[in-house]
């Protein structure tokens, strides 16, 4: 299944420093491949995060 990513600033993301465009891209895509019932340590394996990490990103 092919992720979309786009190196364009979102209008919800304009402003934001790298490292919370970062984080809310994570946060994002952690909550899309959720929503398709990934196994949230694949999640972690796919953001390069532990699956702990990956859980907080899921459920924040």
């Amino acid at each position: 299944m092919p992720v979309e990513t786009s190196l364009a600033p979102s209008s919800a993301t304009q402003g934001f420093t790298p490292r919370a465009h970062a984080l809310a891209e994570a946060k994002a895509l952690a909550h899309d491949l959720a929503e398709q019932g990934i196994p949230v340590c694949d999640i972690g394996a796919i953001l390069g995060v532990t699956f702990q990490r990956a859980s907080q990103l899921v459920n924040s």
